[in-house]
């Protein structure tokens, strides 16, 4: 079964780059308005498995053990969306996100009151001192209930029940740094998802490989056992020479030797995607045995100045590290307004009040309603305003930093989108040369194998024959391997397909 023939490349090709699916704003574009930090939540939760689940022979998501069956092929868009659902480091990713909302939901909320209700009971025996200074004993006694508490002699409710408390420069631009920070962790999500589906791909097609150049060594195995039959039944009857049924039988051991070596790798690549998707590393895996075809994402054409400046603009990384800057610049005139805006509480408290002492007509009595609101700015210099400019200067350093990680980020992807690009090129000059140099080798290996009931066949040509056509399949299979991987990495370093 061919692994690509129900790759649905369109779908992952979207999958990868956006994970809200093709002709969607990527989340961290989307996060400019209170709503967005919620939509690109919810893309990065539903977006890349609903997609990919239609290029899946099975459903991978609830029934993991059945891709260990032999009947049951796994396929690459199987494998993603199996990677989409359980990896741990998808999920750490997604993790951060929620932790960010939360606290932008909390940014936001800051202007919102706090509300209180309960009561509280005053009682007093002996001494008071009155204002004038003079020592008097009375027995007090006061009760309070409604929005709030801690309603005591003439003194306003010291717990208000609606409690608003406005540090003018920490509401006004708090919101704004939360929803960058959401924009920058959700960025790093999808870049995450990007990362690990791209090493996903990258153990499948090598489990794809592994198991395409097993199969290629059995059908040599099989030729190179019908070349030692043919010399050795020749040396037996006098037609041919000892030395060479030796030789072939020394190459047929040789090769069984290297068959156990593939075995081995077959069994350590199935062990790396296994663990890539949450499963028991000790299964096997049941994928696609043929010679992979060869995908086409990009053109060997394709301009690298037009993928580079793609990168740019597409990539991820490079969108969470530009929230780095905004949040950071926010910060900075958070600190600069903090000296100039004051804090203002307001209380406001509404519930019944009674009471008496020994010196009233009433020892307990007087029940009524009664109001308190209670109003105050307060400006703040830190530290005499030396607390206030050390942290303007902390702040202007952190905009350095994060100015400092986007450059080194965008550098960092050229790089990636450069090495990812040569890589291609290589690769698809070195498997047109392999596919030339497979089909001499079945051409001689055809020739040699039609010359062995012939008076002039000549047991070591067809053995170097045999040994040529070995290597120029296993080269095949390598080289188209390397193409595909070439091309995957291509797709996610320049973060979008190319603009046709």
């Amino acid at each position: 079964m061919n692994p690509w023939k129900k790759l649905a490349l369109p779908g992952l090709v979207c999958s990868a780059l956006m994970p809200a699916g093709c002709g969607t704003v990527a989340p961290w574009r989307e996060a400019k308005d209170e709503e967005a930090s919620k939509t690109a939540m919810r893309a990065i939760d539903e977006g890349l498995p609903a997609i990919v689940q239609a290029s899946a022979t099975t459903d991978v998501s609830e029934k993991p053990d059945a891709l260990f069956a032999s009947d049951t092929i796994l396929d690459l868009g199987g494998a993603l969306e199996l990677a989409g659902v359980d990896s741990p480091t998808i999920n750490l990713a997604r993790e951060a996100v929620r932790e960010a909302i939360a606290r932008q939901e909390m940014a936001e909320a800051m202007w919102l009151p706090s509300l209180l209700g309960g009561a509280n009971v005053r009682v007093h025996r002996g001494n008071l001192q009155q204002g004038t200074g003079g020592i008097t004993n009375v027995d007090t006694q006061g009760l309070f209930f409604g929005s709030g508490a801690w309603a005591v002699g003439s003194g306003t409710v010291t717990i208000p029940g609606v409690r608003l408390f406005y540090p003018l420069a920490d509401t006004i631009l708090e919101p704004r740094a939360a929803r960058e920070q959401v924009m920058s962790r959700g960025a790093d999500s999808v870049g995450v998802r990007n990362a690990t589906m791209l090493e996903v791909t990258t153990a499948y097609l090598e489990l794809v490989a592994a198991n395409a150049s097993l199969n290629a060594l059995r059908l040599s195995e099989a030729e190179f056992a019908e070349l030692s039959r043919l010399t050795e039944d020749q040396a037996k009857v006098g037609q041919g020479r000892s030395g060479d049924a030796n030789r072939a039988k020394a190459n047929l051991e040789m090769l069984r030797r290297q068959i156990k070596e593939a075995e081995g790798e077959q069994l350590a690549a199935t062990a790396r995607l296994a663990g890539l998707l949450s499963l028991d590393p000790s299964g096997r895996l049941s994928v696609p045995t043929t010679t992979p075809a060869a995908v086409r994402l990009f053109a060997e054409e394709t301009d690298l100045d037009s993928l580079m400046g793609q990168s740019l603009l597409a990539r991820p990384e490079i969108a969470a590290r530009s929230a780095d800057v905004a949040e950071a610049n926010t910060r900075w005139r958070q600190e600069s307004l903090r000296p100039w805006l004051p804090t203002i509480s307001l209380g406001f408290s509404a519930g019944g009040f009674g009471g008496g002492s020994t010196r009233t007509t009433s020892s307990f009595g007087s029940f009524d309603s009664r109001t308190d609101l209670d109003v105050y700015a307060v400006w703040t210099l830190r530290n005499a305003g030396a607390g206030n400019r050390a942290l303007q200067q902390q702040t202007m350093a952190r905009i350095g930093q994060t100015t400092a990680n986007l450059e080194g980020v965008r550098q960092q992807v050229k790089r990636e989108v450069s090495e990812a690009y040569a890589q291609l090129t290589a690769a698809a000059s070195r498997m047109a040369t392999a596919k030339t140099q497979l089909a001499t080798a079945e051409d001689g290996y055809a020739a040699e194998k039609a010359r062995t009931k012939q008076p002039e066949w000549r047991p070591l040509e067809a053995i170097d024959s045999a040994r040529q056509l070995q290597e120029s399949r296993l080269e095949m299979i390598r080289a188209i391997t390397d193409h595909n991987l070439a091309q995957f990495r291509l797709l996610v370093a320049v973060g979008r397909p190319p603009v046709p």
